[in-house]
């Protein structure tokens, strides 16, 4: 049984988690989606990078639950990208949620993995702009596109 299939028995308020690569980035564009979620209901959770102290102060002070992960922007190394693979798989099977909304490449791709293997039906992923691997110059820039 999983925890949306709990909600109506035990009262419990549905688990909404959104995984964002940095904490301002989901302050600027999803907090507010965040907020409404809050108000309609939900236990709103948000797994992001503490880029800035300031960014994680307010989705606090929003009354989210707050979790850190790590995410390195641009291209990474495959032990780095297992181990937030790995941490995604965990935060899921912490919290349970019954919607995930996963925001910008890296947690679209790995987080969508951690969903699937954790048993989370739902999800949502949003792509915004191209990503740092489309900035990259000169063989490093060629090879990790031709990846």
């Amino acid at each position: 049984m999983t925890k949306s299939d709990e909600i109506g028995r035990s009262g419990a308020p549905p688990v909404l988690l959104f995984v964002v690569n940095v904490a301002w980035f989901f302050r600027l564009h999803r907090l507010h989606l965040a907020q409404a979620a809050k108000r309609a209901g939900f236990e709103v959770h948000v797994a992001t990078a503490p880029d800035a102290a300031l960014d994680v102060e307010e989705i606090r002070n929003a009354g989210l639950i707050y979790h850190e992960i790590t995410v390195k922007r641009g291209v990474s190394t495959f032990a780095a990208e297992a181990r937030l693979i790995v941490s995604l798989f965990r935060l899921h099977r912490q919290v349970r949620p019954a919607i995930v909304h996963h925001v910008t490449i890296k947690p679209v791709l790995w987080g969508t993995l951690a969903a699937r293997a954790a048993g989370t039906r739902a999800v949502v992923n949003s792509i915004s702009g191209l990503g740092t691997l489309f900035a990259l110059t000169g063989l490093r820039g060629s090879i990790a596109r031709f990846c």
